[in-house]
């Protein structure tokens, strides 16, 4: 595992260590770990009984999402993605109705083009697939430090999946009052 315990308590060190052994993964393991990720997703009942997706749209670093939007879409699940607001750091969901709707935003990030008609304002039988940079097996995850999801989480009644890389799965991240954990957390090697 890539997580220093010298760094334990270090968020902003531990994401720096993160990020960095994220970048530095084989893209050919990359693509095997994403796809037993992507399998397991698809496979838990949660996801085949859900009609509504809410996913985050992965970047070069994290777990891919793509293959899962493609398939939501394909089954005729309304499949959402957020939009960052950073004057507030909170996220709201638009539906999409494929990868075609998403541009780059800040940070070269892919989100879809806010329009009202498109919110998702019931998440009623969704569910919310999480990313994190790691996680813990209690569920708690370390993200990039800005607390978009958190603040999402700590409202949001519907089912929410952690999606990590078994690699970067600790036994226990430090936490403050703020993180929410997730329901569920699936790695390369199934459930965590």
């Amino acid at each position: 595992m890539p997580i220093n315990d010298d760094f334990y308590n270090d968020k902003p060190s531990l994401r720096k260590q993160l990020i960095n052994s994220r970048k530095g993964i084989d893209p050919d393991r990359k693509a095997i770990m994403d796809f037993s990720i992507y399998n397991a997703v698809i496979s838990l009942d949660q996801y085949k009984n859900t009609p509504t997706v809410l996913t985050y749209v992965s970047t070069n670093i994290e777990v891919d999402t793509i293959k899962l939007i493609d398939h939501a879409s394909i089954y005729g699940k309304k499949v959402a993605a957020p939009v960052c607001d950073y004057n507030t750091t909170t996220i709201k969901f638009y539906q999409i109705n494929s990868r075609d709707d998403l541009y780059p935003a800040r940070f070269s990030l892919l989100e879809p083009i806010p329009n009202d008609d498109m919110l998702i304002t019931s998440m009623l039988d969704s569910i919310c697939i999480v990313p994190g940079l790691a996680f813990d097996k209690r569920g708690y995850r370390l993200g990039y430090g800005k607390g978009f999801y958190d603040r999402f989480l700590s409202e949001y009644d519907g089912h929410s999946i952690g999606i990590c890389y078994d690699d970067f799965i600790c036994d226990r991240l430090a936490i403050d009052e703020f993180d929410i954990p997730v329901n569920l957390v699936i790695t390369d090697n199934a459930t965590d």
